[in-house]
């Protein structure tokens, strides 16, 4: 089984995640967590990359607006209690940018944080995200593959591929949500 926990970035909080982790370890003992890095954002108290939620239909431009950079010791935090996977320079739809600017995000995200997977941003992917991905050795994780948000669907035990967003959840909200699927 695989968790991914998509939008790290300078504002998540560790200890939050760290504690959500530990939930899923603890139901599910060997599973693989993925902590998909967005390296800018906007200051905000709340953990998500900008203030303004949701924020997936803004222009482009919308997402430069940043003032924080995600530390490189606050991903070898990350890189202790998972698998450090990138979601972008930016939480940009790569399918809005031209060809250059993905290849720009997609490469230099993914050599920083040294990883070799990339989950695109709001799972929107186009030929042009494949085939950097493809040329360059870095495997595009697509929502074809079969991933399910837990943010928005009911838990299955059986199923191996879940995705979160850790700022919208509280420890006790995750825990209680598991315990639901595991009573049915």
């Amino acid at each position: 089984m695989i968790w991914r926990n998509d939008d790290i970035n300078p504002n998540s909080n560790f200890a939050l995640t760290e504690d959500l982790y530990s939930i899923i370890n603890e139901r599910f003992p060997g599973v693989t967590l993925w902590s998909c890095v967005n390296i800018f954002a906007r200051y905000n108290g709340a953990g998500s990359l900008y203030r303004e939620v949701p924020f997936k239909y803004n222009p482009v431009e919308w997402f430069y607006d940043v003032d924080r950079i995600m530390p490189l010791e606050w991903v070898d935090k990350y890189r202790n209690i998972s698998n450090i996977v990138s979601h972008g320079l930016f939480h940009i739809d790569h399918t809005k940018v031209s060809r250059d600017a993905q290849e720009m995000s997609i490469l230099s995200s993914c050599r920083l944080l040294d990883t070799d997977i990339f989950v695109p941003p709001f799972n929107a992917f186009n030929e042009d995200t494949a085939d950097i991905c493809n040329k360059n050795g870095i495997n595009l994780v697509t929502p074809q593959e079969g991933w399910k948000s837990i943010d928005c669907s009911d838990f299955e035990q059986e199923h191996e591929l879940w995705y979160m967003h850790s700022w919208r959840w509280t420890p006790s909200e995750l825990r209680k949500k598991l315990c639901q699927a595991q009573a049915v």
